[in-house]
Protein backbone atom coordinates (compact mmCIF):
# COMPACT_ATOMS: atom_id res chain seq x y z
CA UNK A 1 0.00 0.00 0.00
CA UNK A 2 2.50 2.75 0.61
CA UNK A 3 4.23 1.89 -2.65
CA UNK A 4 1.16 2.37 -4.45
CA UNK A 5 0.54 5.56 -2.59
CA UNK A 6 4.46 6.60 -3.62
CA UNK A 7 3.77 5.70 -7.34
CA UNK A 8 0.44 7.55 -7.05
CA UNK A 9 2.36 11.02 -5.79
CA UNK A 10 5.39 10.60 -8.13
CA UNK A 11 2.71 10.29 -11.02
CA UNK A 12 0.85 13.51 -9.56
CA UNK A 13 4.05 15.40 -9.30
CA UNK A 14 5.51 14.34 -12.88
CA UNK A 15 2.25 15.70 -14.31
CA UNK A 16 2.12 18.86 -12.75
CA UNK A 17 6.21 19.27 -13.88
CA UNK A 18 5.04 18.44 -16.71
CA UNK A 19 2.59 20.80 -17.18
CA UNK A 20 5.02 23.63 -15.98
CA UNK A 21 7.72 22.55 -18.37
CA UNK A 22 5.20 22.99 -21.26
CA UNK A 23 3.70 26.32 -19.83
CA UNK A 24 7.26 27.54 -19.96
CA UNK A 25 7.79 26.17 -23.21
CA UNK A 26 4.71 27.71 -24.70
CA UNK A 27 5.76 31.17 -23.25
CA UNK A 28 9.34 30.94 -24.42
CA UNK A 29 7.94 29.94 -27.86
CA UNK A 30 5.35 32.99 -27.74
CA UNK A 31 7.95 34.95 -26.29
CA UNK A 32 10.59 34.39 -29.25
CA UNK A 33 7.78 34.56 -31.97
CA UNK A 34 5.90 38.53 -30.02
CA UNK A 35 9.80 39.01 -30.08
CA UNK A 36 9.34 42.11 -27.78
CA UNK A 37 13.42 43.56 -28.13
CA UNK A 38 14.10 43.42 -31.48
CA UNK A 39 16.53 40.31 -31.49
CA UNK A 40 14.95 36.76 -33.20
CA UNK A 41 14.84 38.57 -36.65
CA UNK A 42 14.87 41.91 -38.52
CA UNK A 43 12.24 44.42 -37.96
CA UNK A 44 10.88 47.14 -40.09
CA UNK A 45 10.14 49.12 -37.28
CA UNK A 46 12.89 48.66 -34.11
CA UNK A 47 11.49 51.84 -32.39
CA UNK A 48 11.77 52.23 -29.13
CA UNK A 49 8.30 51.65 -27.78
CA UNK A 50 7.93 50.35 -24.26
CA UNK A 51 9.76 51.14 -20.86
CA UNK A 52 12.15 48.10 -21.01
CA UNK A 53 13.57 49.28 -24.11
CA UNK A 54 16.70 50.60 -23.84
CA UNK A 55 17.90 53.30 -25.85
CA UNK A 56 21.35 52.12 -26.71
CA UNK A 57 20.51 49.13 -27.40
CA UNK A 58 17.52 49.74 -29.74
CA UNK A 59 19.42 52.61 -31.63
CA UNK A 60 22.52 49.93 -32.77
CA UNK A 61 19.64 47.65 -33.89
CA UNK A 62 18.36 50.33 -35.87
CA UNK A 63 21.70 50.70 -37.45
CA UNK A 64 22.34 47.45 -37.75
CA UNK A 65 18.90 46.95 -39.48
CA UNK A 66 18.45 50.10 -41.50
CA UNK A 67 22.28 50.81 -43.23
CA UNK A 68 21.44 54.68 -43.98
CA UNK A 69 24.03 56.74 -44.67
CA UNK A 70 23.66 59.14 -41.25
CA UNK A 71 26.53 61.33 -40.91
CA UNK A 72 25.17 63.49 -38.20
CA UNK A 73 24.70 62.39 -34.52
CA UNK A 74 23.77 63.63 -30.94
CA UNK A 75 25.33 62.08 -28.11
CA UNK A 76 24.55 61.99 -24.44
CA UNK A 77 21.99 61.00 -21.50
CA UNK A 78 18.43 61.72 -21.41
CA UNK A 79 19.28 65.23 -20.96
CA UNK A 80 19.90 65.17 -24.89
CA UNK A 81 16.93 63.81 -26.18
CA UNK A 82 14.93 67.46 -26.44
CA UNK A 83 18.14 68.20 -28.73
CA UNK A 84 16.15 66.68 -31.92
CA UNK A 85 17.81 65.96 -34.85
CA UNK A 86 15.30 67.47 -36.87
CA UNK A 87 15.30 70.97 -35.56
CA UNK A 88 19.39 70.44 -35.59
CA UNK A 89 19.29 69.72 -39.41
CA UNK A 90 16.95 72.58 -40.26
CA UNK A 91 18.58 74.93 -37.59
CA UNK A 92 22.65 74.17 -38.31
CA UNK A 93 23.04 72.23 -41.00
CA UNK A 94 19.97 72.63 -43.29
CA UNK A 95 21.69 70.42 -46.41
CA UNK A 96 19.69 66.97 -48.00
CA UNK A 97 23.33 65.69 -47.32
CA UNK A 98 22.85 65.57 -43.80
CA UNK A 99 21.27 62.53 -42.64
CA UNK A 100 20.84 62.59 -38.72
CA UNK A 101 20.81 60.65 -35.89
CA UNK A 102 20.20 60.70 -32.13
CA UNK A 103 22.21 58.27 -31.12
CA UNK A 104 21.68 58.49 -27.19
CA UNK A 105 20.77 56.46 -23.82
CA UNK A 106 19.07 56.83 -20.18
CA UNK A 107 22.05 57.45 -17.50
CA UNK A 108 24.81 57.47 -20.60
CA UNK A 109 28.40 58.30 -19.63
CA UNK A 110 31.64 58.60 -21.17
CA UNK A 111 32.52 55.39 -21.78
CA UNK A 112 29.02 54.99 -23.30
CA UNK A 113 29.24 57.85 -25.49
CA UNK A 114 33.08 56.72 -26.68
CA UNK A 115 32.03 53.15 -27.68
CA UNK A 116 29.02 54.43 -29.67
CA UNK A 117 31.37 56.77 -31.52
CA UNK A 118 33.81 53.89 -31.78
CA UNK A 119 30.89 51.58 -33.30
CA UNK A 120 30.37 54.34 -36.00
CA UNK A 121 33.58 54.25 -36.91
CA UNK A 122 34.68 50.68 -36.88
CA UNK A 123 31.02 50.02 -38.89
CA UNK A 124 32.14 52.60 -41.87
CA UNK A 125 29.57 55.82 -41.25
CA UNK A 126 31.12 58.95 -41.84
CA UNK A 127 30.64 61.31 -39.12
CA UNK A 128 30.34 65.14 -40.50
CA UNK A 129 28.73 66.68 -37.67
CA UNK A 130 28.47 65.67 -34.10
CA UNK A 131 26.42 67.38 -31.15
CA UNK A 132 27.94 65.66 -27.68
CA UNK A 133 26.24 66.41 -24.46
CA UNK A 134 28.12 65.99 -21.58
CA UNK A 135 26.70 66.64 -17.33
CA UNK A 136 27.41 66.62 -14.45
CA UNK A 137 25.42 64.23 -13.13
CA UNK A 138 25.96 61.12 -14.88
CA UNK A 139 28.67 61.75 -17.89
CA UNK A 140 31.65 61.22 -15.21
CA UNK A 141 30.16 59.46 -12.57
CA UNK A 142 31.17 56.30 -11.46
CA UNK A 143 34.29 53.93 -12.85
CA UNK A 144 34.01 54.95 -16.69
CA UNK A 145 32.02 51.11 -17.39
CA UNK A 146 29.57 51.26 -20.43
CA UNK A 147 25.64 50.47 -18.92
CA UNK A 148 25.06 46.72 -18.98
CA UNK A 149 21.79 47.34 -20.58
CA UNK A 150 23.73 48.52 -23.51
CA UNK A 151 23.92 46.65 -27.05
CA UNK A 152 25.98 43.34 -27.09
CA UNK A 153 28.46 45.14 -29.65
CA UNK A 154 28.66 48.17 -27.90
CA UNK A 155 29.80 46.35 -24.42
CA UNK A 156 31.61 42.85 -25.42
CA UNK A 157 29.03 40.89 -23.90
CA UNK A 158 27.80 37.41 -25.88
CA UNK A 159 24.64 37.93 -28.02
CA UNK A 160 22.70 34.84 -26.61
CA UNK A 161 23.49 36.90 -22.41
CA UNK A 162 22.01 39.49 -24.10
CA UNK A 163 18.88 37.71 -25.11
CA UNK A 164 18.86 35.89 -21.65
CA UNK A 165 19.40 39.57 -19.71
CA UNK A 166 16.08 40.50 -21.99
CA UNK A 167 14.09 37.55 -20.79
CA UNK A 168 14.61 37.73 -17.32
CA UNK A 169 13.88 40.72 -16.91
CA UNK A 170 10.53 40.30 -18.53
CA UNK A 171 9.56 38.05 -16.61
CA UNK A 172 11.18 37.89 -12.96
CA UNK A 173 12.60 41.43 -12.56
CA UNK A 174 9.99 43.72 -14.05
CA UNK A 175 7.78 43.82 -10.76
CA UNK A 176 4.90 45.86 -11.42
CA UNK A 177 5.05 46.05 -15.00
CA UNK A 178 4.43 41.58 -15.21
CA UNK A 179 0.85 42.22 -16.25
CA UNK A 180 1.66 44.96 -18.85
CA UNK A 181 4.15 42.69 -20.15
CA UNK A 182 2.28 39.53 -20.21
CA UNK A 183 -0.72 41.69 -22.20
CA UNK A 184 2.33 42.72 -24.42
CA UNK A 185 3.21 39.06 -24.79
CA UNK A 186 -0.24 37.27 -25.89
CA UNK A 187 -1.04 40.35 -28.55
CA UNK A 188 -2.73 42.99 -26.34
CA UNK A 189 -2.46 46.53 -28.23
CA UNK A 190 -0.33 48.92 -25.52
CA UNK A 191 -0.46 52.28 -25.55
CA UNK A 192 3.65 53.24 -26.19
CA UNK A 193 4.65 54.42 -22.86
CA UNK A 194 7.28 56.29 -25.14
CA UNK A 195 5.17 57.85 -27.28
CA UNK A 196 6.17 58.01 -31.58
CA UNK A 197 9.86 57.77 -32.08
CA UNK A 198 11.30 58.86 -35.62
CA UNK A 199 12.10 56.09 -37.99
CA UNK A 200 14.82 57.30 -39.71
CA UNK A 201 16.61 60.10 -37.17
CA UNK A 202 15.57 58.18 -34.03
CA UNK A 203 13.99 61.24 -32.13
CA UNK A 204 11.18 60.24 -29.58
CA UNK A 205 8.18 62.23 -29.56
CA UNK A 206 7.43 63.10 -33.01
CA UNK A 207 8.06 62.14 -36.32
CA UNK A 208 10.23 64.32 -38.43
CA UNK A 209 8.71 64.66 -42.12
CA UNK A 210 5.58 66.21 -41.10
CA UNK A 211 7.28 68.73 -39.06
CA UNK A 212 10.02 69.31 -41.19
CA UNK A 213 7.97 69.32 -44.30
CA UNK A 214 5.34 71.91 -42.82
CA UNK A 215 8.30 73.86 -41.07
CA UNK A 216 6.02 73.74 -37.90
CA UNK A 217 9.14 73.27 -35.47
CA UNK A 218 7.72 75.59 -32.54
CA UNK A 219 5.03 72.19 -32.17
CA UNK A 220 8.00 70.14 -30.90
CA UNK A 221 8.65 72.29 -28.09
CA UNK A 222 4.80 72.47 -26.82
CA UNK A 223 4.49 69.10 -25.48
CA UNK A 224 5.05 68.94 -21.28
CA UNK A 225 3.40 65.34 -20.71
CA UNK A 226 5.57 63.26 -22.10
CA UNK A 227 6.55 60.22 -20.31
CA UNK A 228 10.34 61.10 -19.90
CA UNK A 229 8.84 64.88 -18.51
CA UNK A 230 6.03 63.36 -16.55
CA UNK A 231 7.70 62.88 -14.00
CA UNK A 232 7.04 63.76 -9.58
CA UNK A 233 7.70 67.53 -9.20
CA UNK A 234 11.06 67.26 -6.44
CA UNK A 235 12.29 70.54 -7.59
CA UNK A 236 14.19 72.46 -4.97
CA UNK A 237 15.18 75.88 -3.76
CA UNK A 238 18.67 77.12 -4.84
CA UNK A 239 21.16 79.14 -3.29
CA UNK A 240 21.33 81.24 -5.88
CA UNK A 241 25.54 81.00 -5.37
CA UNK A 242 27.74 79.58 -7.86
CA UNK A 243 28.89 76.09 -7.12
CA UNK A 244 31.41 74.01 -8.70
CA UNK A 245 31.73 70.38 -8.82
CA UNK A 246 33.98 68.27 -7.85
CA UNK A 247 36.78 66.81 -9.89
CA UNK A 248 34.95 64.12 -12.31
CA UNK A 249 37.30 63.44 -14.60
CA UNK A 250 40.54 60.62 -13.43
CA UNK A 251 42.70 58.59 -16.02
CA UNK A 252 40.13 56.24 -17.15
CA UNK A 253 37.86 58.85 -18.01
CA UNK A 254 40.57 61.37 -19.42
CA UNK A 255 41.95 58.37 -22.14
CA UNK A 256 38.23 57.98 -23.49
CA UNK A 257 38.07 62.08 -23.86
CA UNK A 258 41.17 61.72 -26.06
CA UNK A 259 39.95 58.67 -28.12
CA UNK A 260 37.08 60.06 -28.74
CA UNK A 261 38.88 63.44 -30.09
CA UNK A 262 40.59 61.27 -31.97
CA UNK A 263 38.17 59.64 -34.23
CA UNK A 264 36.61 62.85 -34.22
CA UNK A 265 39.94 64.03 -36.22
CA UNK A 266 39.83 60.90 -38.34
CA UNK A 267 36.69 62.25 -40.03
CA UNK A 268 37.54 65.55 -39.84
CA UNK A 269 34.43 65.76 -37.87
CA UNK A 270 32.43 69.36 -37.06
CA UNK A 271 31.46 69.05 -32.98
CA UNK A 272 30.23 70.81 -30.19
CA UNK A 273 30.34 69.87 -26.88
CA UNK A 274 27.47 71.22 -25.07
CA UNK A 275 27.19 71.22 -20.77
CA UNK A 276 23.96 71.02 -19.94
CA UNK A 277 21.85 73.26 -18.14
CA UNK A 278 21.44 71.16 -15.54
CA UNK A 279 18.73 72.41 -12.46
CA UNK A 280 21.30 72.38 -9.94
CA UNK A 281 23.15 75.01 -11.35
CA UNK A 282 26.46 73.29 -10.54
CA UNK A 283 29.54 74.62 -12.65
CA UNK A 284 31.66 71.93 -14.38
CA UNK A 285 35.31 71.93 -11.64
CA UNK A 286 37.85 73.91 -13.01
CA UNK A 287 39.97 71.11 -13.46
CA UNK A 288 37.36 69.04 -15.72
CA UNK A 289 36.92 72.42 -17.33
CA UNK A 290 40.01 73.00 -18.30
CA UNK A 291 41.04 69.08 -19.15
CA UNK A 292 37.87 69.34 -21.82
CA UNK A 293 39.26 72.37 -23.36
CA UNK A 294 42.76 71.21 -23.99
CA UNK A 295 41.58 68.08 -25.96
CA UNK A 296 38.46 69.70 -27.66
CA UNK A 297 39.32 73.24 -27.83
CA UNK A 298 37.27 75.83 -26.07
CA UNK A 299 35.81 77.48 -29.12
CA UNK A 300 34.02 74.05 -29.52
CA UNK A 301 32.36 74.28 -25.95
CA UNK A 302 28.65 75.63 -25.24
CA UNK A 303 28.25 75.58 -21.21
CA UNK A 304 25.06 76.00 -19.96
CA UNK A 305 26.19 74.65 -16.82
CA UNK A 306 26.11 76.92 -13.85
CA UNK A 307 23.62 80.08 -13.16
CA UNK A 308 22.07 81.27 -16.23
CA UNK A 309 18.78 82.21 -18.13
CA UNK A 310 18.06 78.69 -18.47
CA UNK A 311 19.05 77.40 -15.39
CA UNK A 312 17.15 80.55 -13.24
CA UNK A 313 13.78 79.17 -14.86
CA UNK A 314 12.37 76.57 -12.66
CA UNK A 315 9.60 76.37 -15.29
CA UNK A 316 12.24 74.81 -17.89
CA UNK A 317 12.33 71.58 -15.23
CA UNK A 318 9.64 68.56 -14.40
CA UNK A 319 12.07 67.25 -12.52
CA UNK A 320 15.75 68.09 -10.65
CA UNK A 321 17.28 65.53 -13.34
CA UNK A 322 15.29 66.74 -16.47
CA UNK A 323 14.25 69.35 -18.36
CA UNK A 324 11.38 70.33 -20.87
CA UNK A 325 11.71 70.34 -25.18
CA UNK A 326 12.14 73.72 -25.28
CA UNK A 327 15.34 73.47 -23.24
CA UNK A 328 16.50 71.54 -26.56
CA UNK A 329 15.56 74.53 -28.37
CA UNK A 330 17.53 76.81 -26.90
CA UNK A 331 20.65 74.88 -27.15
CA UNK A 332 20.36 74.00 -30.70
CA UNK A 333 19.63 77.89 -31.56
CA UNK A 334 22.80 79.14 -29.02
CA UNK A 335 25.20 76.39 -31.18
CA UNK A 336 23.51 78.22 -34.10
CA UNK A 337 24.24 81.63 -32.91
CA UNK A 338 27.59 80.44 -32.14
CA UNK A 339 28.39 79.01 -35.74
CA UNK A 340 27.31 82.35 -37.02
CA UNK A 341 29.98 84.36 -35.07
Amino acid sequence: MPNSEVIYFLKRFFQKLGIFILLCILFIIIYIMRDPYYEFGSHNNDNLKYYFHNPGEIAVKKLENRKSNYNTFIFGSSRSFPIYACYSKYKLFNSQKTIPFNFLNWSENICGIYQKINYLDKNGYTLNHAIILFDNSITFKGNGEINPYDHYKLTGNAKYYDIYKHMTNFFLYSGKKLTQNLRILIGIPQESELGKSDDLSNDLYHTCNRITDQKKFDSLYNIKNHPLNNEINNLYPRSNQLVRNKSQIANKEFNYLRSIKKILQKHHTNYIIVYAPMYNQRKINLKDEKTIESIFGKKNIVDFSGINQITENKHFYSSDIHYYPIVGKMIVDSIAKLKKN
